[in-house]
Parts: C-alpha cells; sequence; structure tokens
C-alpha cells in the first residue's frame, strides 16, 4: 500500500490547521507511523523521530483493550487474542529497525525509554533538544514543567484501566517469542 498520498494530504491538514497560529514544528504521536516511515520520511523530510520503548507486556494488552473498546461500539462479539496486535507490533518494530539502520537516517532517531520519562521526563526532553541540535529554552522548560504538575494532578484524579495479558488469550512466552529480540536490542526494562 503506497501511503505517500496519505501523508501528503495529512500534511495540508496540518498545514490549512495552523495557517493562522504557525510554530516552529509539529509534534506528532503515534506507534501507527512506524510502518511507513518511508512515505513518511518522503513528505516530512526532515522529521525528528523520538522511539518510545516500554516492556511489551504492557503495550500489547493496552492496545489490545483499546480496539476491544472500539468494537464494543458495534458487536457484541469478542473474539479471543490481541486482535493482532502482537503480531502487528513485532513487524512494525522490524520495520524500524531496518529503516532507522539505513545509514542517512541513524541520527534522526533517538530513544526514550518509559521508565526514565516517567522518573525525570524533562532530562530526557533536554537530551532529546540536545540529540536534534534544538534550543530548549528556560520559558518552554518552566512550560514544560508547569504542565507536567498539572498533568500529574489530573492522573491522580482520573479513573484507572485494568486489564492483563491473560484478558487476551496470552502470556509473557508469546510476548517474549514475538519481541525478544526487540526486548534485548533496545535493553527494555521489564515491568513484569
Amino acid at each position: 500500500m503506497d501511503m505517500r498520498p496519505v501523508y501528503e494530504s495529512h500534511k495540508q491538514f496540518l498545514q490549512h490547521h495552523q495557517h493562522r497560529f504557525r510554530g516552529e514544528r509539529w509534534v506528532l504521536k503515534t506507534p501507527a507511523h512506524m510502518a511507513w516511515l518511508d512515505a513518511l520520511f518522503a513528505v516530512y523530510p526532515d522529521a525528528c523521530m523520538i522511539q518510545c520503548h516500554r516492556d511489551p507486556a504492557r503495550i500489547i494488552p493496552s492496545l489490545s483493550n483499546n480496539l476491544l473498546e472500539y468494537r464494543k461500539l458495534y458487536s457484541t462479539l469478542r473474539p479471543s487474542g490481541t486482535y493482532g496486535m502482537l503480531e502487528l507490533q513485532a513487524n512494525s518494530l522490524r520495520k524500524v529497525d531496518a529503516f532507522r539502520a539505513r545509514p542517512e537516517y541513524r541520527d534522526r532517531f533517538i530513544d526514550a525509554h518509559y521508565l526514565d520519562v516517567q522518573a525525570d521526563p524533562l532530562a530526557v526532553v533536554r537530551r532529546i533538544y540536545r540529540h536534534f541540535g534544538l534550543a530548549l529554552t528556560e520559558e518552554s522548560e518552566a512550560a514544560m514543567r508547569a504542565w507536567l504538575e498539572r498533568d500529574r494532578s489530573d492522573h491522580a484524579r482520573a479513573p484507572t484501566h485494568s486489564y492483563q495479558l491473560d484478558d487476551f488469550g496470552i502470556d509473557y512466552a508469546e510476548i517474549d517469542k514475538h519481541l525478544g529480540d526487540y526486548i534485548e536490542r533496545f535493553d527494555v526494562a521489564l515491568e513484569r
């Protein structure tokens, strides 16, 4: 599937959306981009990628639960399994590895581990800015710090989500079978 026309429309939409409030850069967040990095970089040639890493044993049930919630809107049928999320993530991560191994893109990626972000988010932000040669002003850092304080307060009051691997018919061995090489390669801390 050629995703370049999709990204071209995406870029036009973002340009239209920001035409009166122009900023220096767009920050986009979704793991969906993993499968189409060639198209993304063709349309956004100056893209900088932050690859976030977290124990797949936490990610896969979360993604599967999201799909289950969407499915509930249209159906009472609940098939077992991860709705393909385990295989999709494993395949997508292999595509990312191959893409970022290309010499012209190696310095366009930086890694951010979930537990590091949770422990000291601004230290991770500073490292990202340095890696990409971006200026982090005191004003920007103060705004981030204020946002973090509000966000943590909001999270403390928000409802929690509860789901487990076995809710989707998988276990750690199945996760490790598909994603063990990823865990090892990126030294992903386990949250088990």
